[in-house]
């Protein structure tokens, strides 16, 4: 008993293990003078409540600290990446975008009418890779437009078909329809690149709760992950979902494919 003691009093820095080692050490000692002088009970409680407390500020109020850091550094980090996207997109909307359709005007006008269809075709590609960074559908009509716009895509540019069902007339908060819209992004490129058909995606909406599932029939989040290729989109989608206070599911189902899963309730 005595060389904890001694160990805990000689530590450098106030250290909550220490803390503990010290009141470890001092319960044989506190239990004998509790039943060897009952009216010291009262007096024995009231210090190991003070002493707790004590190790709740030096030891646990960092850790709280340090949490919201994390936290309000991962908001930050989350804002600045969709700032940047809605950048690039207004860019490339205003600029190349409008220059490519103005030329394509101009080559159709002077009988160039091979011309005029790749200009127009790069055009097309120009507008789609502007939808990606940021979508104006998904501000105007919600994500469930913005849902059967990613699967057009999808089949445009893959010919991988994805089926998408959604229902519910009440919008939820912008920023939890933009989560929603990034996590159906990531889940379904990965559904193309790993795995198979069928790929259904359905959104639910009320206003106050969201429910969104990808499923498909290939290898999943597993394989990915194992040849390093997955662990960035799914780290996007893990910070996506924390951000609004969603749960985030990603079930690999061996005969059945990938599930990802997000509900998000509104706090009362």
């Amino acid at each position: 008993m005595a060389p904890v003691l001694v160990s805990a009093r000689r530590g450098p820095e106030r250290d909550p293990i220490q803390a503990g080692r010290v009141l470890i050490g001092l319960a044989p000692i506190t239990g004998a003078t509790a039943l060897a002088v009952p009216a010291l009970g009262l007096v024995v409680l009231a210090a190991g409540l003070f002493t707790m407390a004590l190790v709740n500020r030096v030891a646990l109020r960092p850790l709280a600290r340090a949490a919201t850091q994390a936290t309000v550094q991962r908001d930050v980090a989350v804002a600045a990446v969709e700032g940047e996207r809605r950048r690039l997109a207004a860019d490339i909307h205003d600029g190349p975008l409008q220059s490519l359709l103005l030329l394509g005007r101009q080559l159709e006008e002077q009988g160039h009418r091979d011309a005029a269809v790749t200009a127009r075709t790069i055009a097309g590609e120009l507008r789609d890779v502007a939808g990606e960074l940021r979508l104006p559908l998904l501000d105007d009509l919600g994500v469930g437009p913005a849902l059967d716009w990613l699967a057009d895509r999808a089949r445009r540019m893959t010919g991988v078909t994805v089926t998408v069902e959604y229902e519910g007339h009440r919008r939820p908060p912008p920023e939890v329809e933009l989560a929603a819209f990034r996590i159906a992004q990531e889940a379904v490129a990965n559904a193309i690149r790993h795995g198979e058909p069928p790929i259904i995606v359905n959104y639910r909406s009320s206003g106050v709760r969201v429910s969104l599932t990808i499923d498909d029939a290939g290898r999943g989040f597993r394989a990915a992950a194992v040849s390093g290729s997955g662990s960035h989109g799914l780290l996007n989608m893990a910070q996506r979902a924390e951000q609004i206070g969603a749960t985030l599911d990603l079930v690999h189902r061996p005969d059945r494919g990938m599930h990802v899963g997000v509900e998000w309730t509104a706090a009362s």
